[in-house]
């Protein structure tokens, strides 16, 4: 493929709080770098979720049993995707029953887990 000009104007949103930056292609990687450096350092690449707006699930075990389902949720601006509290997402806290499928299909696959 093509490969863009370092001065391509790009948009950025923040994972952690959905806020948006518009910065040019060469000084978003030069940010990146600190990422990188060291032993430990690392990018991840990753698809963009298109259904996030619907929420994410997760699911509270203590131990071996189902405690709570959350519904994390984010905030209905445009540019936002994480389901953070820190970033405005809503938390619903549903009791394992009613995901019952959901539920029991994580648990058959527990002792894989």
């Amino acid at each position: 493929g093509d490969s863009l000009p370092l001065n391509t104007k790009i948009k950025c949103t923040e994972a952690k709080d959905n806020h948006v930056e518009h910065r040019e292609l060469g000084e978003f990687m030069d940010f990146c770098e600190q990422y990188i450096i060291g032993d430990n350092g690392m990018l991840v690449d990753m698809t963009f979720l298109p259904r996030i707006k619907e929420g994410e699930i997760r699911l509270l075990m203590l131990y071996n049993t189902p405690v709570n389902v959350v519904h994390k949720k984010p905030a209905e601006d445009a540019d936002a995707f994480s389901a953070t509290l820190f970033s405005g997402a809503k938390y619903r806290y549903d009791k394992p029953e009613d995901w019952k499928t959901l539920v029991d299909m994580f648990l058959g696959e527990l002792p894989k887990v």
